[in-house]
């Protein structure tokens, strides 16, 4: 073997060995991101998202349904759905969404009822959005009308209304 060949040799060795390195460590800060950084970055999302309902903004959400009785400016109770890990229609389990739901209720009442019924509740909410594709869950623009659903899915599940808003604090499609 000449020279030549094995110094070419050793160059091409040494880009697969740098390749090989970037895509471990891509790998690794993926893992890290959805894992550890993504986690703590939806956390401080929803503590100041939620901050800000009760200060009495909006939040970006549109309201689902507010009884007549009590007035808009009350505010409700908030109850957290956490993390919930879903497999769209159609994915056949290589896509998963990890989301929260921050329920706003009327009352502390009802939210006991939804804490009584959590189980339920998850399994509802996990049926509603495994039964959308990838597609659906993507498209922003339908987000409004999927909130309707799952305050939809949450008011048979404790058997009354009270459901004023759905907040969707973590939403995550992998």
């Amino acid at each position: 073997m000449s020279t030549v060949e094995s110094n070419e040799r050793r160059s091409g060795g040494g880009i697969l060995l740098a390749i090989l390195a970037l895509l471990v460590g891509l790998a690794a800060g993926g893992v890290i991101g959805i894992f550890g950084v993504g986690p703590m970055m939806a956390q401080r999302m929803t503590a100041a998202r939620l901050a800000t309902v009760s200060s009495g903004e909006a939040g970006g959400s549109t309201p689902v349904e507010t009884p007549a009785e009590i007035p808009p400016t009350h505010p409700g109770v908030i109850y957290e759905l956490e993390n919930l890990i879903v497999n769209p229609a159609g994915s056949q389990g290589t896509r998963f969404l990890v989301t929260t739901l921050a329920v706003e209720l009327d009352t502390e009442e009802i939210a006991s009822a939804l804490e009584e019924r959590e189980a339920a509740a998850r399994d509802a909410v996990i049926d509603l959005l495994g039964s959308k594709t990838v597609v659906e869950l993507s498209d922003i623009g339908i987000r409004d009308s999927l909130r309707a659903e799952l305050a939809e899915a949450l008011r048979k599940v404790i058997g009354v209304g009270g459901v004023r808003r759905i907040y969707l604090p973590q939403y995550v499609i992998q």
